[in-house]
């Protein structure tokens, strides 16, 4: 059984309750990179 995860920081929702998505990624190292650059401290 293979598992897949994805990674998705939001600040929020949209009014027809989208996320809005600040960094999102498939894999964590690149998720923290982006996060990293994004000068967001977690």
């Amino acid at each position: 059984m293979n598992c897949s995860y994805s990674y998705v920081l939001s600040s929020g929702v949209d009014k027809q309750f989208r996320h809005i998505n600040v960094a999102e990624a498939d894999h964590f190292k690149q998720f923290a990179r982006l996060i990293a650059r994004a000068g967001i401290d977690i």
